[in-house]
C-alpha cells in the first residue's frame, strides 16, 4: 500500500519539464522582437516630442530677442548665427545650455530667454546625457529686417 501511494505523488518527469521550458523559450523568442520594437518606437516618439518642444521655445525666444539681434548684428549685416547646445541632466537648477557660437549680447539674450521659456523642469526631464543642438540662422540679405530659421537636432 505504501508503494502505490508513493508512486501516485511522484510529480513531473524530467521530459515534461523540458517540454514546458522549450515551449516558454519559443514564446519568448516570438514576443521579444515585438516588445523591443515597441520600446524603440516609444523612445523615438519621446525624442520627437522633445525636439518639437525645444524648437517651439527657441522660436519664442527668438521673437523675444528680436531687438537684441537687430542691435547687435545691426541692419547692415546679412547673416547671424547662434548655436546653442542643450544637454539633459538630472540636477534641476543647473545651467544646462552652452552657447557655442553667438556669445555676444544677442546670443546671451537668446540663451536666457530660451532657458526661461523652456524651464528647469523641462531641462531636467530630458534624458541624462542626451544633447540637442539648436542652430538659429538670421538672414538680412535684403536689408529690410531679420528673418530667422531654427533647426533643432538631437545629436546623441
Amino acid at each position: 500500500m505504501k508503494k502505490q501511494k508513493a508512486l501516485g505523488n511522484k510529480g513531473f518527469s524530467l521530459v515534461e519539464l523540458i517540454v514546458v521550458i522549450a515551449i516558454m523559450a519559443i514564446l519568448v523568442g516570438l514576443l521579444a522582437p515585438t516588445l523591443i520594437k515597441y520600446v524603440g518606437n516609444a523612445t523615438s516618439s519621446k525624442n520627437a516630442a522633445n525636439t518639437d518642444e525645444i524648437k517651439r521655445v527657441a522660436d519664442i525666444a527668438i521673437a523675444n530677442c528680436y531687438d537684441e539681434f537687430n542691435t547687435v548684428a545691426g541692419t547692415t549685416a546679412t547673416s547671424y548665427t547662434v548655436t546653442y547646445t542643450l544637454t539633459g541632466e538630472t540636477a534641476s537648477g543647473a545651467d544646462d545650455g552652452v552657447l557655442t557660437t553667438g556669445s555676444d549680447a544677442a546670443g546671451t539674450a537668446f540663451k536666457e530667454a530660451f532657458e526661461y521659456g523652456f524651464g528647469v523642469d523641462n531641462i531636467s526631464s530630458l534624458d541624462t546625457g542626451a544633447t540637442w543642438t539648436i542652430t538659429i540662422n538670421g538672414d538680412n540679405a535684403a536689408g529690410t529686417g531679420w528673418s530667422f530659421t531654427t533647426e533643432v537636432v538631437k545629436t546623441n
